[in-house]
């Protein structure tokens, strides 16, 4: 007699199937026997999958040193192109000199790492070393770079110049510090506030922070400079120890070697945008291969008939996700700015603006507040962004549904008393005209 395990031609298959599936539903929860990322199992397959993106795509292109000699170049000519090829503006620098970056050593309060970003992107300088770069590809979410100046034919003895390009690596050890529970356990970003030495190596004894929108300002930026004003505000910036008594700083210029470097600031504006928005980025991505992971476990065990529609597992997953959107988005809980506010630069401000989606009346949700809230219009343009966009679309329609639902309230659902009747009436408006938002309603 054939043993069941080996028949191909009745029910043992199917109980096989769904063994097999529901071990792999154990180990999208964490309880298989081998340590494996979800994200690593299918649909993603975050590391196998050839990502393709702004930055995947620089091989393909030509770095041109503005001086117009071949060889003739400097780190921050290199920087520059990368900037101008990713579309991200000179004026969002942020410089931070804690040791808590993949160089640390080239890292010190003199030479501190330079940061910029837009939407999508994020950038990392330290002079004398590579580019550091975070970008979200359509696919995989957030994907990890390192980027040098590539001679792709250093060897040429046809008498032909040689092409200079762009050498991108893609880094998957980066996923040991940008996978945490701090990333929600999907390749994410965080922000750290951390008390360094004067030679910026972070003091573990001392109590560190890892920082977003809710997090109080006494508590941000130890390891970062900051330039602006902030006048009645107390926060951990400047200082080795945690503890700046500055109100005021316009530049960094006698503390950092600043001919190494584009700007002499690091905008307070610019750091508050980019905490607010490395929270969100990495929860769209969460979202995302949550629910790519639900839906493939679940469509597989519907094919062995062990699973009930009423019972859907990614449903219940959406659902989950879009609320934890929705709250994003419309900065719940964010914390207050007490004191008389904050004032960032002119630069960073025309930059940041510059991007902004505007309503047919104009309006937009890029306009600073800095006194009590961050922006005037409480919800994140981060609505208009690729990472927004690249989130399946049954979890767009549910947070669509959500915030039309908490906008148009006569009675403001629990936890959202804080938008009045004028802002919310705003939002809507900028909704309408800039997003999807009334097809999905429509729903």
């Amino acid at each position: 007699m054939m043993r069941e395990d080996v028949n191909l031609n009745g029910e043992s298959v199917l109980v096989r199937l769904k063994w097999l599936l529901l071990l792999g539903v154990f180990s999208c929860f964490g309880l298989s026997l081998y340590a494996v990322d979800f994200f690593e199992l299918g649909p993603i397959h975050y590391s196998e999958t050839k990502p393709e993106n702004a930055v995947s795509d620089l091989t393909k292109r030509e770095f041109k040193p503005e001086s117009g000699a071949r060889g003739a170049y400097t780190d921050l000519d290199f920087l520059k192109s990368v900037l101008k090829e990713l579309k991200i503006s000179q004026d969002t620098q942020l410089l931070v000199f804690s040791k808590t970056s993949v160089q640390k050593k080239r890292i010190f309060p003199r030479y501190p790492r330079a940061l910029y970003f837009n939407d999508s992107t994020y950038v990392g300088y330290v002079p004398g070393g590579k580019v550091e770069v975070i970008t979200h590809d359509p696919k995989l979410g957030l994907v990890f770079y390192m980027i040098n100046p590539n001679d792709a034919n250093p060897n040429s003895d046809s008498g032909e110049t040689s092409r200079l390009g762009y050498h991108v690596e893609r880094r998957k050890d980066c996923l040991s510090c940008h996978v945490t529970t701090k990333t929600h356990d999907v390749p994410g970003l965080f922000i750290r506030s951390v008390v360094t030495d004067d030679e910026g190596e972070v003091d573990f004894k001392s109590e560190s922070y890892f920082v977003d929108d809710q997090t109080p300002l006494e508590h941000r930026w130890g390891g970062w400079y900051v330039t602006g004003n902030w006048s009645g505000i107390s926060h951990m910036g400047n200082d080795f120890a945690g503890e700046s008594k500055l109100e005021k700083l316009e530049s960094v210029r006698d503390r950092i070697e600043v001919s190494r470097y584009l700007k002499d600031t690091s905008d307070i504006a610019a750091l508050m945008v980019m905490e607010h928005q490395c929270k969100i980025h990495t929860l769209f991505v969460e979202a995302k291969m949550q629910y790519q992971r639900a839906k493939h476990l679940e469509d597989a065990l519907r094919l062995t008939g062990a699973l009930e529609e009423k019972n859907s597992s990614a449903m219940r997953n959406a659902r989950r996700s879009a609320e934890e959107v929705v709250k994003a988005l419309l900065f719940f809980d964010e914390e207050k700015i007490e004191g008389n506010g904050i004032e960032g630069g002119e630069a960073f401000e025309k930059a940041f603006v510059a991007q902004a989606k505007r309503s047919k009346s104009g309006k937009h949700l890029r306009k600073f507040r800095l006194y009590g809230r961050l922006f005037k219009y409480r919800c994140s343009y981060m609505i208009h962004s690729e990472a927004f966009l690249a989130m399946p679309e049954l979890i767009q329609k549910l947070v669509f549904q959500r915030l039309n639902e908490i906008l148009t309230a006569e009675v403001a659902p629990k936890g959202y008393e804080y938008l009045k009747t004028r802002e919310k009436k705003t939002i809507l408006e900028i909704l309408q005209d800039t997003t999807a938002i009334n097809e999905y309603i429509a729903k």
